[in-house]
């Protein structure tokens, strides 16, 4: 019987040749999914960066588990591959339990004398950035104006403006971790892009300005629009989120990954009665 790669704990046991369990899905160890984001996989399929069998080395694709606590006896060494001649216990390295799982690869492991440890597979930090921002909680814009039961005329100024918060416009921060890298992924809204119903887009560089009683018949000074014919619409409203990564430890690298959020509103504007002063 040999384990699948994936499946890193099975038994080795005399079955009927009909039986026997079928592979398990490969799964992502602990520590910050270090699955995902450092790629371990054996034969292009993914497994845990770490186990019960140790952590995974990207060199021989096995599994190193350092012995607890690390012999003193230098006749554990003679039995031991890779150990420099003239070695002796108190010298740097280490010995290691070595596990290789995977069709043909059982008598690669054993124990094994390194100085340097397994080696994890390099760290993408772009794939954490990707990681922190789907940790980020990114709502559609919350839409102030114009409201479904508001009364708009045409030819007359529309202000335009929405609701601030950390979830609907940002600064918002989320962090995602792979062994000693931590990139740090920061959000905040670019730019509103409306798209009033009737063929026209208009495209706010902030929230909007909030209208009051004392603007009169001014137009917005920052997201405004004017309709020309009267009928229902469809307003949405796209927000852009630039979301801004770094390496805030293990490293230094940046930069800036995108998404958006919609919503929706439903108003009806009115053709405006001219007064008669006959």
């Amino acid at each position: 019987m040999q384990c699948p790669p994936a499946k890193l704990d099975c038994d080795l046991s005399a079955t009927d040749p009909g039986g026997g369990n079928k592979p398990g899905p490969a799964t992502g160890g602990g520590g910050g999914g270090d699955g995902g984001s450092r790629g371990c996989d054996i034969d292009g399929e993914k497994v845990p960066c770490s186990s019960k069998l140790g952590t995974f080395n990207d060199v021989d694709k096995c599994y190193w588990r350092a012995l607890d606590p690390q012999p003193t006896d230098p006749a554990r060494y003679e039995h031991a591959s890779r150990v420099p001649e003239g070695w002796k216990p108190g010298d740097p390295g280490k010995l290691y339990n070595v596990t290789c799982p995977g069709p043909e690869r059982q008598l690669m492991g054993g124990l094994t004398f390194s100085e340097e440890g397994p080696q994890l597979p390099a760290v993408d930090p772009e794939v954490l950035a990707r990681e922190a921002m789907e940790k980020l909680t990114l709502r559609p814009p919350s839409i102030a104006s114009p409201r479904g039961d508001g009364k708009y005329l045409v030819g007359m100024p529309m202000w335009m403006w929405v609701d601030r918060s950390a979830s609907t416009w940002g600064p918002t921060s989320e962090s995602a971790s792979a062994g000693s890298v931590t990139v740090t992924a920061t959000a905040t809204v670019d730019r509103l892009v409306w798209k009033m119903g009737d063929g026209s887009t208009v495209t706010c560089n902030d929230p909007g300005t909030p209208y009051t009683a004392d603007q009169g018949m001014k137009m917005s000074p920052t997201c405004g629009h004017r309709y020309e014919k009267p009928g229902s619409h469809s307003v949405e409203v796209t927000a852009h989120w630039n979301v801004d990564w770094e390496v805030t430890s293990g490293g230094a690298d940046s930069g800036t990954l995108t998404t958006t959020r919609a919503s929706d509103v439903a108003v009806t504007v009115n053709e405006a009665k001219a007064l008669n002063t006959r």
